[in-house]
This record gives C-alpha cells, sequence and structure tokens, in this order.
C-alpha cells in the first residue's frame, strides 16, 4: 500500500495486512500504525503503548489483540461500504435527472418500464430454445429394438425408420443408432376416453395419432387398459413453484395508497419488503431480462419466467446478475437498497402477467 512506502526499507519495521482491508505495522518500541476503512480512502491512526512495559508484550499479542479490535470495527459498519456505494450511484441519478422533477421522474420510470417489457423477443427465444432433433445411442450388450425403444420411450418404427433398418435386423453391441427426439408419451386408454378428447386434451393433431398408432383397429371404439403413442405430445404442466424473494415486513402492500411523496392516492403495482440491505433472490426460474438503473426504481433487476410473467426487484444496492443469465428460484440476484425514488431501504417486488402487474399474493406465499 502506498502510504507504507516509506517504512520499507526500514530493516526493523514489521507489517501485517488482513484481506487488503487493515494492517498494522509496528515502527519500534510501543508505537504502531494502523489503517482501517474509510468512506474516500484509508484512515491511518496511531497507537503508543509507550506508557506501558512493551518489552513484556510480544507483537504477536498486540497484532492478535488489534485484529480482533479491527475485525469488530469492520463488522459493525458492514453496510458503510454498500451504503457510500449507493450514495454515489443516487448522487449520478440525481444528477441525469436534476431537471426533472420526482413526479416527471416517476412517469418517466413507468415509461421505460413499459418499453422494456414489450421488447422480449431474444429472451423469448432464449427460454423456447429448441433443442437437437436426435441423439446418438451404442448399443450394449443385451439390447434389442424393443428395449431401446421402450428406453426412449418412442415406437420401434420410429427408430427403423431413422436407421433404414428391418424388424429382423440384429443389433451389436457398440453399433451406433440414431434416435429421433420426437417428443411423445404412451397413453393408457381410461373408460370413457375419446380420441378427439386425448387429442385436445395433450395438443395433438388427431391426423398423427392414426398415423403412428396404425396398430389400432377401430379408432372410434378405444380398448379401455390399451397404450397409445401420442406424438409431440404436451403434457399439461404443473403450477410453477414461487417463493418470496425476500422476508421482512410487508411496508406497503399491492394497490391503492397514500403517495409517499407527493400525498395523493396512488395504485401500487408491487409490495415493498422493509428489508435493509441484505440479499434478494429471484421468485422463480427464469432468465434475466434487464439489469441496470432504472429512473425512480434504481438499481433494478427484471426476470422473464416464461411468455407470460416476468418478475421486478426494485431499489437495489448492488446487482449480482447480467442480462441474458439463467436463473434459478432461489439464487442471489442482488442487494437491497435505497437508490431511486425512495424513502428508506427497502425492496420493491412486483410480479408482471402479460405486460400488467398483479398481486405477487396470487402466487408467492406470505
Amino acid at each position: 500500500m502506498k502510504y507504507h512506502k516509506r517504512f520499507q526499507h526500514k530493516p526493523d519495521v514489521k507489517k501485517i495486512e488482513f484481506r487488503g482491508k487493515f494492517s498494522i505495522i509496528h515502527l519500534g518500541g510501543g508505537s504502531f500504525i494502523y489503517t482501517i476503512p474509510g468512506k474516500d480512502r484509508p484512515k491511518i491512526k496511531r497507537l503508543d503503548f509507550s506508557e506501558f512495559n512493551y518489552k513484556k508484550i510480544s507483537f504477536g499479542a498486540i497484532s492478535i489483540f488489534f485484529i480482533f479490535f479491527v475485525f469488530f470495527v469492520l463488522n459493525t459498519k458492514s453496510g458503510v461500504a454498500t451504503s457510500q456505494k449507493e450514495i454515489q450511484t443516487n448522487q449520478q441519478y440525481q444528477y441525469q435527472f436534476r431537471h426533472l422533477t420526482p413526479y416527471e421522474i416517476e412517469i418517466q420510470s413507468e415509461e421505460l418500464k413499459k418499453q422494456l417489457l414489450n421488447s422480449d423477443k431474444e429472451i423469448e427465444e432464449k427460454l423456447n430454445n429448441k433443442k437437437e432433433k436426435y441423439i446418438t445411442y451404442e448399443v450394449k450388450q443385451g439390447d434389442n429394438l424393443n428395449s431401446i425403444a421402450n428406453k426412449f420411450r418412442i415406437p420401434v418404427k420410429f427408430i427403423l425408420k431413422e436407421n433404414q433398418l428391418k424388424t429382423s435386423d440384429i443389433l451389436k453391441p457398440g453399433q451406433k443408432l440414431k434416435i429421433p427426439k420426437k417428443p411423445g408419451i404412451f397413453y393408457t386408454i381410461r373408460k370413457g376416453d375419446r380420441l378427439a378428447m386425448i387429442a385436445e386434451k395433450y395438443q395433438v393433431l388427431l391426423e398423427d395419432i392414426i398415423t403412428d398408432n396404425d396398430h389400432l383397429e377401430n379408432f372410434d371404439v378405444l380398448n379401455t387398459g390399451k397404450k397409445i403413442f401420442l406424438p409431440n405430445a404436451v403434457i399439461p404442466e404443473p403450477p410453477p413453484i414461487w417463493r418470496m424473494p425476500a422476508y421482512g415486513k410487508i411496508t406497503s402492500f399491492f394497490g391503492y395508497r397514500r403517495h409517499p411523496f407527493f400525498g395523493y392516492q396512488q395504485f401500487h403495482t408491487g409490495i415493498d419488503i422493509g428489508i435493509h440491505y441484505q440479499n434478494v433472490y429471484s421468485a422463480r426460474d427464469g432468465v434475466v431480462f434487464f439489469a441496470g438503473y432504472m429512473g425512480g426504481y434504481g438499481l433494478t433487476v427484471i426476470i422473464k419466467h416464461d411468455s407470460k410473467f416476468k418478475t421486478l426487484y426494485a431499489h437495489l444496492s448492488r446487482i449480482f446478475v447480467k442480462e441474458g443469465q439463467m436463473v434459478k428460484m432461489g439464487s442471489p440476484i442482488g442487494i437491497s437498497g435505497n437508490t431511486g425514488l425512495s424513502t428508506g431501504p427497502h425492496l420493491h417486488f412486483e410480479v408482471i402477467y402479460n405486460g400488467v402487474p398483479v398481486n405477487p399474493y396470487i402466487y408467492v406465499k406470505k
């Protein structure tokens, strides 16, 4: 560290540094210089044990005492570094929008949010990324066409067709087969089932079911217990799992409220969670759609979860993710804060359905 250069060539100088955050230098005798983090630059202090019989106190013992002292200081002021960065960010924000009133900033922020929510084609493609149509399978000892077909849950005839094989052909260990990644399921016919009803439920074309199930004798009367293959079937997905992005006191709910700055009745498009500089987590799996400064929302992250849902996390002090990044439910995405138009450290959380904010409590548990 440059403010120690004057001691570098002294042979009797002993120095200890801890994680680059603080250091202690023994100048000889009972005199020490120590550094601790400050707002703008490290603070340099002097410590003098001359009044004590320092010869009986080892440098190591004093150093250990001092490390514990500074460790306590660092931990009790852990929020200072974050809040200082946040103050600088807010100063940049105020400089950028100094000619606007808070009301104009709020209107501008809402317009910016609408623009962002309507420009998500690339993210949509990433979420709906198409996979390869085939996989290569190496035949193992004891394999046959039926066992392989069952393993990949597709009819034998698909394997025969893609590999130009006949039912009489014998497979050899080590032989490479092209297995079509044709999505589909085997469905067991239940009492009262009708082919049209099954096709509608699993979003399969009726003609495709007929083509891929030529073993059925009568498509109007289905035999209970018999299995049919549903090509390209779309299995109804279970409801997605949501989680709260953070846990704390709810300081403002979804719906109409008194505006914290202007005092008039305003529709609050999310919920405010009163947490002070704590981790914020993704409410669901998804792709980071936006990560940056968004007017009155301050530092903001928007995550796209599917073609209908997005979530928004605002007034952050730090952001851990970048645009285009895939995130899992529960992944930390930032730290709560007080950036933008905010009356104190908290998290503003929104659930957005088809571009419109909805009550988060429809999806997340309190």
